[in-house]
């Protein structure tokens, strides 16, 4: 044997050895990897399900909203809501499941729940199907819960409005209401931070302060097995409670100036001397004229807002409207001091000018009748406003227009009325912390006898908030102040005992002093006082009041049918409180309809009884 064959065999065994060492340890691998997927497979796989992890969101309670003395008006409410929540890992037939659920709901039917439960959004989102359920509904879905996957019962904030005692409404329209946001607005509303099964504010305060009211929402873990059903759940993040709003308003008097509404429009419907089932509608403001603040605000008719978020918005519907914002009408008279001061301040008249009125005046090819036919005689501009004649006011227009003297510059003299009217409020928004606030309606009409109808408001349209300011401006000596009703803002709480420290306080603010002599408007107010005296249109409204009252009534021609009647006034005379501004369409006189009105509003603001005040 040579050298070379005794040292062959010599490195081929070390190969074998590290082959048989990786042939051990994939086989280990191998049989390792068999162990856990055919012995422990099922068991792992059951365990992933069952610590499956979600993070959902805990809606913050909406803030409250009260009364100038903490009287709660808005609050939330618990009630029990069904929700579907889709499953990532079961298939379920959602026809057949809107088909079992309809059938243990009251007034819902199959079509409505499917709609309800496809919803938008992430599967793992709940989509509220039926908010409110009685203690019957709740029972047959707990007993066929095994029935209904994805379907639970859960807890749901609402929103639970104050009432009166009879059980009706109060402050409906200022306070507004909430709903859930539609498919057409959801893209904007989750931009912003919301979810889609969140609800937001329609009208009122709970649309125009809705980032205020509306709080953060909190995260909650859930952890569920592959039924959804949940195991375990843990607050990541605690919910905070929206802001609450406190306002001007006076829950009793509030109240009252809604009952006066509805009981005088009942009365004029049923009147029986002269019934007339026509006049549905009326509206008020009260507004502290020295600063602004809104002491009530009603619409008749009114509705209630509890019905609503138990009944549906059929409950409501035609009714929602916020008459006093948003329904603007020819208002007669009650311009005739906005008009005077301006003849003043332009110096075509002066605080003796008078004029003999026969009942009528000719302005251009058109004889202007004063709404007495034979006329009041000699008339000045304080006369002219007590008796609320209209020819001063055609005269006025006349020298307004340069006519006859120039046939054409008249037509530029409809930017003078406009001017002066919109620094009392006309025809201009007053800056009213609500939505969707109308400024009036222009009539597009420029003929000389349209100036003169401007003057005696017969030409453009008004809301009784912009009447409500402008006469608190006439009050307060010609500062138009920013009409509110939310004077404070305070941070949430979840103790419903408690207020929060205050985040914001709002202050008086003048929006503008009018352009006119002090002197002009003290005689104007004068004027107006003399209306409430004898001889006065609101003189038998007024009748031996225990506080003294300026005022000026409107009755404004309707060629749709009976006239509207206005009426503003302030009190007391010397030192103004309240101001208020009453219209009522198809109303008539606004001396024999609003102006009783009125009355009642403000005996009930001084505390008068009925029967002091005959």
């Amino acid at each position: 044997m040579n050298e070379n064959q005794k040292q062959k065999p010599h490195i081929p065994q070390r190969l074998n050895y590290i082959f048989l060492f990786v042939f051990l340890f994939f086989a280990a691998l191998i049989l390792r990897l068999a162990f856990v997927q055919l012995v422990h497979g099922e068991e792992y796989r059951y365990e992933s399900q069952i610590m499956s992890t979600k993070t959902l969101p805990i809606a913050a309670p909406r803030g409250r909203i009260l009364d100038r003395d903490g009287e709660v008006l808005v609050t939330n409410k618990p009630v029990f809501t069904v929700t579907y929540t889709q499953s990532q890992n079961i298939e379920v037939d959602e026809e057949e499941l809107a088909d079992k659920l309809a059938s243990y709901l009251d007034d819902m039917s199959a079509e409505e729940v499917l709609t309800a439960m496809k919803g938008n959004g992430p599967k793992y989102i709940p989509r509220r199907i039926k908010v409110g359920l009685s203690e019957v509904e709740i029972s047959r879905l707990v007993e066929h819960r095994t029935e209904l996957p994805g379907i639970q019962v859960i807890e749901d904030p609402l929103r639970e409005i104050r009432e009166d005692a009879e059980g009706g409404g109060i402050a409906s329209h200022v306070l507004g209401y909430i709903r859930q946001i539609r498919a057409d607005e959801l893209d904007e509303y989750m931009a912003r931070g919301y979810r889609n099964t969140d609800r937001i504010g329609v009208i009122g305060l709970e649309k125009y302060y809705e980032d205020q009211l509306k709080g953060k929402d909190g995260e909650i873990e859930v952890k569920v097995n592959k039924d959804m059903e949940t195991i375990e759940r843990r607050v990541q993040i605690p919910p905070v409670p929206g802001n609450d709003l406190i306002l001007t308003l006076d829950l009793e008097f509030q109240d009252k100036v809604e009952k006066i509404l509805a009981d005088s429009i009942k009365q004029i419907q049923n009147d029986p001397r002269n019934p007339r089932p026509y006049v549905e509608k009326a509206t008020a403001v009260a507004m502290n004229p020295q600063t602004g603040e809104i002491l009530a605000l009603a619409n008749y008719p009114d509705f209630n807002l509890n019905d609503y978020y138990e009944k549906g918005y059929s409950t409501i519907a035609g009714r929602e409207l916020n008459l006093a914002i948003g329904s603007p009408h020819l208002v007669g008279s009650v311009v005739k001091p906005a008009s005077a001061m301006m003849g003043l301040q332009e110096e075509l008249i002066t605080p003796s000018t008078t004029i003999f009125d026969r009942g009528y005046l000719q302005v251009g090819d058109r004889k202007l009748w004063n709404w007495r036919t034979g006329g009041h005689g000699r008339v000045d501009v304080q006369r002219a406003i007590k008796v609320s004649n209209n020819t001063f006011f055609y005269d006025l227009s006349l020298r307004l227009g340069n006519y006859p003297e120039s046939v054409t510059e008249y037509k530029t003299k409809f930017k003078t009325v406009d001017y002066y009217f919109s620094q009392f409020g006309l025809g201009v928004k007053t800056g009213i912390d609500l939505p969707y606030e109308k400024k009036g309606y222009f009539s597009p009409y420029r003929q000389l006898g349209n100036l003169a109808y401007s003057l005696i408001g017969q030409q453009n349209s008004y809301t009784a908030i912009q009447l409500a300011q402008y006469v608190s401006t006439i009050a307060n000596d010609g500062y138009r102040m920013r009409p509110y009703l939310v004077k404070e803002i305070r941070r949430g709480t979840i103790g419903e005992e408690t207020l929060g420290p205050v985040l914001m306080k709002r202050e008086p603010e003048v929006l503008n002093r009018v352009d006119i002599d002090s002197k002009y408007i003290e005689l104007v107010q004068q004027g107006m006082r003399m209306v409430t005296e004898t001889g006065g249109t609101g003189y038998w409204a007024f009748y031996k009041t225990p506080y003294t009252v300026a005022a000026k009534t409107g009755t404004a021609q309707n060629w749709q049918g009976d006239d509207h009647s206005t009426l503003i006034a302030y009190a007391p005379y010397e030192n103004p409180e309240i101001a208020i501004a009453v219209i009522v369409p198809f109303g008539g006189s606004g001396s024999d309809t609003s102006g009783p009105i009125a009355r009642k509003i403000l005996d009930a603001y001084f505390g008068v009884e009925p029967e002091e005040s005959q």
